[in-house]
């Protein structure tokens, strides 16, 4: 799947799929040639933080979808 930089699931048209998120190894994938132990602990740390300030943001948004930190609502 693919996510942007605020972990939202992205269709495959590029757009946010509203309230849908994910977070850790299988959206960013920082070792990608193989595993590295540990290194999931990071991506999953980063990315779910990410996923849980979009999310939170896109529930107090009145048009339900999350806005980009400094960016206008899509």
């Amino acid at each position: 799947m693919k996510t942007d930089a605020d972990s939202r699931v992205l269709h495959v048209s590029g757009a946010p799929i509203p309230g849908l998120f994910a977070a850790g190894r299988c959206t960013s994938g920082v070792c990608a040639g193989g595993y590295a132990s540990g290194t999931s602990l990071g991506d999953g740390s980063f990315f779910g933080r990410r996923a849980g300030i979009s999310a939170a943001q896109e529930a107090k948004s009145p048009d339900g979808i999350a806005m980009a930190q400094g960016a206008a609502a899509h």
